[in-house]
């Protein structure tokens, strides 16, 4: 976690000093959801992926989960162990996004065209059709994973 903290070895390590490091929009989910997690009357787990922001600038994103023992129960209840990890999820968020960016560049080119297009499965199901297909054939059937036999009469299906 030091690592990840971007802490050296011999340096302490602190909730403080961890909270600072989260990125300023992330860190009010993430301290209400510790303060939930450490709350004797709440179910102890807490689990959150967030960003953590560096003083030159760069981010990472992380994936963190804890979960608080407690001895006893009702009024008695104390916590007594905290589990914590610490994953490095940056390159995963960054390949999400990477994906998402050109779902919508596929998206986009394709309710451009000036023709019709769609995609189905090995079976003949629809699993994409574009704009100009969905509003001038299909005119608010529902299409997805339906097959032409399921949209139209036989013999326009074929």
């Amino acid at each position: 976690m030091k690592e990840i903290y971007g802490v050296g070895s011999d340096e302490p390590a602190s909730l403080e000093g961890y909270i600072q490091l989260i990125h300023p929009e992330d860190r009010e989910a993430v301290v209400t959801a510790i303060r939930q997690a450490r709350d004797l009357s709440g179910d102890d787990l807490f689990s959150m992926e967030h960003r953590l922001l560096y003083p030159d600038g760069s981010v990472r994103w992380v994936s963190f989960r804890s979960w608080t023992l407690f001895d006893n129960d009702g009024p008695d209840r104390r916590p007594t162990r905290t589990l914590r990890a610490m994953i490095d999820i940056t390159k995963r968020k960054h390949a999400e996004e990477a994906l998402r960016m050109n779902e919508r560049q596929f998206a986009s080119f394709m309710d451009n065209l000036h023709g019709f297009a769609w995609i189905k499965d090995a079976g003949g199901q629809h699993l994409y059709v574009n704009r100009l297909f969905e509003e001038s054939v299909l005119n608010g059937l529902a299409w997805k994973e339906k097959t032409a036999r399921e949209l139209w009469p036989e013999e326009i299906a074929v």
